[in-house]
């Protein structure tokens, strides 16, 4: 292998899986026990969606949007993911 690279072990520890989820659990955890479990959940999945480098990928490819854009409309989709979540538990009229 040439000098330099990276061998294929240290490829796997530069990206760790399941670190979204865990980013994702902690930004439910203010609403956990205040709603429903199910309610929690579905809010952990539809954040799981907007958090990532995945959106980036949709915004620029699809709509040519710079990271300033794409940032504030992927806020304004977590917002509108815990308004309706509050909502739905009966916290927001």
């Amino acid at each position: 292998m040439p000098s330099g690279w990276i061998k294929e072990v240290d490829k796997e520890k530069l990206f760790v899986r399941g670190n979204r989820k865990r980013l994702v659990e902690m930004a439910a955890e203010p609403l956990r026990d205040r709603v429903a479990a199910a309610d929690l959940d579905r809010m952990k999945h539809a954040f799981s969606l907007i958090y990532g480098s995945e959106v980036f990928l949709v915004f620029k490819d699809i709509w040519n949007l710079d990271s300033d854009q794409i940032q504030d409309i992927v806020q304004w989709m977590g917002k509108a993911i815990v308004r309706q979540v509050e909502e739905d538990a009966g916290l927001k009229n």
